[in-house]
């Protein structure tokens, strides 16, 4: 992995592009936006297994978060016992979540508005963290 291994501790540019495909993403799995390329739709689904739905809005954002992670540092040990490390964590875990199980979508979607443009910007936070590590 020495290949991917960029600069420890700065936001490449990779990393910044990749923001933009995170938060759309995000956006799109909670309902806040649309976006289509090339014929297909953000929100469409991409595999369907015993009741969990990926889209392609949850692979690009879980996507991100791998290149984000392979491109850095990729050793655990190096998110510490930081605000920075535990954002990161916690954002892996919730792309995960959103990404994945239909029953935490259905639950994020039913909440107001300011709460699902709040999670957009908390969890982009947390990519921002695993891409700075």
């Amino acid at each position: 992995m020495q290949m991917l291994d960029q600069r420890v501790g700065k936001i490449d540019a990779l990393d910044t592009s990749l923001i933009v495909a995170y938060a759309l993403g995000l956006a799109a799995i909670l309902g806040f936006a649309t976006f289509e390329a090339f014929g297909f739709t953000f929100s469409d689904p991409i595999v369907e297994l015993n009741g969990a739905t990926v889209t392609l809005a949850g692979l690009v954002s879980s996507g991100a978060v791998v290149v984000a992670y392979l491109t850095n540092s990729s050793d655990l040990s190096d998110y510490g016992d930081d605000a920075l490390g535990y954002a990161a964590i916690l954002t892996v875990f919730g792309t995960i979540s959103v990404s994945v199980f239909s029953s935490v979508q259905s639950w994020l979607t039913s909440q107001p508005d300011l709460f699902g443009i709040a999670l957009i910007g908390v969890m982009t936070a947390g990519y921002v963290a695993i891409a700075y590590y």
